[in-house]
């Protein structure tokens, strides 16, 4: 524990020192916790910060694996920052992910409004949905999460989410996955979804000519 102690000291006093040197300044002889001087360590420093640097990393690595194993062990721990939605027992559970907040007024409201209108008009259904997740490897964690915990249906809201929502259902076969504007699918629990956009496209046209029409 002391030669811990001691790598790990000597390495900040060596990293502070090049630092002022990188600045112009003249670094004075810096004293380690076990009164051990900087300046005399010599060409040892640079080893022991990199030695202290491969420590922490590895602290890190471990702690990092720890949470995961804990997460997949109990099913019910935070996805990170993300609070994850409990099924409800005897109903059919859809999970929606969001990449913006629910009320944003425009592309995530319009689908949090639909799951809404699923689970007022749907007998025997229980909705739930986790918002602001960012493509890429936290989502992963969400969908994965989500899968634990039991939903039936879960469906992500952005083209971000097709390749963590792909890795996902193929460990969880039993779950049905449908990602929008994506265009990936296993042809058994994993597809994608998408709206007739040239219909609003066609609707936009007309509105268009109509009134360019009328204003001559």
């Amino acid at each position: 524990m002391r030669t811990t102690h001691l790598w790990r000291w000597t390495g900040l006093a060596a990293i502070f020192a090049m630092l002022l040197s990188a600045c112009g300044g003249t670094p004075a002889a810096s004293t380690t916790a076990n009164g051990i001087s900087a300046a005399t360590t010599g060409a040892a420093t640079t080893a022991d910060a990199t030695s202290a640097a491969t420590m922490a990393a590895t602290a890190t690595s471990d702690t990092t694996s720890a949470t995961a194993t804990g997460a997949a062990t109990t099913g019910a721990a935070p996805a990170g920052n993300f609070q994850i939605p409990t099924a409800e027992q005897g109903k059919f559970n859809i999970a929606m992910v969001l990449l913006g907040p629910h009320d944003d007024g425009g592309w995530s409201q319009a689908h949090y409004e639909g799951l809404q209108y699923v689970e007022k008009n749907v007998p025997n259904v229980h909705t739930a949905y986790v918002e602001n997740v960012p493509e890429g490897a936290d989502s992963e964690q969400v969908f994965r999460s989500l899968s634990r915990k039991g939903f039936n249906l879960i469906m992500g809201t952005s083209f971000g989410y097709m390749d963590p929502m792909e890795t996902v259902s193929a460990d969880f076969p039993k779950i049905t996955y449908i990602h929008l504007t994506g265009y990936k699918t296993n042809n058994t629990n994993f597809g994608n979804l998408f709206g007739a956009m040239e219909d609003i496209k066609y609707l936009g046209g007309m509105l268009a000519g109509a009134r360019a029409k009328k204003d001559g």
